[in-house]
């Protein structure tokens, strides 16, 4: 049986028992994971951060402990936006943007520590400014 589905970055085909990957990707072996690589533009990339920071910040607020989710999202932002520069400091900055950002996380949902929230929300920020100061996006 073969099943094809199309979409608009990579299309996937699926062969009977092989594993799925898109167009162009090499085959990795089950030990060894292809290496991660962003596909989106930095600039969406920044504007997704923007907006996952706005929703975060007004979930604060109102003192939502949903507003875990915006932080989970910016963390995971974070993540991929260490892989777009191979630059140390680049990297540094979006890897504390990540950790602070998964700490909010748990802060906000299991603690509902909305003053640390607020402290851990201008630590990201500051982290922005800092890496936005040397790259200007």
């Amino acid at each position: 049986m073969c099943l094809i589905f199309g979409a608009a970055l990579a299309p996937v085909v699926i062969l009977g028992g092989f594993q799925p990957r898109a167009a162009g990707q090499d085959a990795a072996s089950p030990g060894n994971p292809p290496a991660f690589r962003p596909i989106s533009p930095r600039a969406t990339l920044m504007e997704w951060h923007s907006q996952a920071f706005d929703e975060l910040n007004a979930g604060i607020a109102r003192k939502n402990v949903d507003a875990a989710d915006s932080a989970w999202l910016l963390a995971e932002l974070a993540n991929v936006n260490y892989f777009h520069s191979e630059k140390i400091d680049y990297r540094a900055w979006a890897g504390e943007m990540r950790d602070a950002a998964a700490e909010l996380a748990n802060t906000i949902r299991k603690k509902r520590d909305f003053n640390r929230a607020g402290e851990l929300v201008k630590r990201i920020k500051d982290t922005c400014k800092q890496c936005h100061d040397m790259y200007k996006f």
